[in-house]
């Protein structure tokens, strides 16, 4: 997963939370859930099963 670029994205932020190959259902989701009241926060970087995620 390539780390958001904009944090003011929250669907670049919240896709970036979780492993490449969930991506598509990230995003599949956010389009149903009402949108955020609060810009995420910057997120700090783990690594999960190699991968890099960042966690708001």
């Amino acid at each position: 997963m390539q780390l958001p670029q904009d944090p003011s994205n929250a669907a670049d932020v919240l896709a970036a939370a979780f492993p490449s190959c969930l991506a598509d259902d990230v995003r599949d989701v956010l389009s149903v859930v009402p949108g955020a009241r609060h810009t995420p926060l910057l997120p700090f970087q783990v690594e999960v099963q190699g991968e890099t995620v960042a966690i708001p």
